[in-house]
Order: structure tokens, then C-alpha cells, then sequence
């Protein structure tokens, strides 16, 4: 089942190593993390985060893939949207796993925008 999961945060499918996997699948056999995640999920408040961004005037670099199976990739121009000093990038061909999955594009893109 976790691997399903994985597997399907990428495009390039291969990239999903069981090494990957594991490293994804371990942390969450311990209970003191699984607890962690669940208090986390259940104090997520969506509107709080909205706020927030409308006042960082950093500059921001959103990365997004366009086939991300997770996030609806129509949420980066959201994001765009809320932060005022915003540069989004949707790549091609990327799925949710964006520094495994596209790592030559992000890190170029990551790069010059750091510079």
C-alpha cells in the first residue's frame, strides 16, 4: 500500500526506490509519529496559512508539477495570488515529488533564484 502511495507521487516511477519507500514508510510505524501526523492533520486551518501569506512581501518561489496527483496544480496560482512577491513555476512533466521527481529542473530553477 505505501508503495502505491509513493509510486504515485512521481512521474518518473523509477525514481520511487524501495530505499525511498522505506525511508517513507518506516517513520510511520513508530506511534509517537503516527500521533503527530494526526494532531497535525486535525489542526490544519487553511484560513490562518490564506492570512498569513497575504503579508509576506518576500520573495517567494512556488514550484509545482503539472501532473502532481496530490495538489491540484491550478492551487500554485493560488499561491501565486496570495503571496505579493510570488514567482510560481508549474513543470512539465513533474509530479507532487518535485526534488526527486524533476531534481534537474528544480535545482536550476532553485539556483537562480537564490542568486
Amino acid at each position: 500500500m505505501v508503495e502505491s502511495a509513493v509510486r504515485g507521487l512521481f512521474v518518473h516511477k523509477e525514481l520511487a526506490t524501495p530505499q525511498l519507500i522505506d525511508s517513507t514508510w518506516i517513520p510511520g510505524t513508530y506511534r509517537d509519529n503516527v500521533r503527530s501526523l494526526y494532531a497535525l492533520e486535525r489542526g490544519l486551518d487553511w484560513s490562518v496559512t490564506e492570512k498569513a501569506l497575504l503579508s509576506m512581501h518576500r520573495p517567494t518561489l512556488v514550484l509545482w508539477g503539472d501532473q502532481d496527483s496530490v495538489l491540484p496544480v491550478a492551487q500554485a496560482a493560488r499561491f501565486g495570488d496570495l503571496l505579493p512577491n510570488a514567482t510560481v513555476r508549474v513543470l512539465p512533466g513533474c509530479g507532487h515529488a518535485l526534488p526527486v521527481d524533476c531534481a534537474d529542473q528544480v535545482t536550476l530553477l532553485l539556483a537562480a533564484f537564490l542568486r
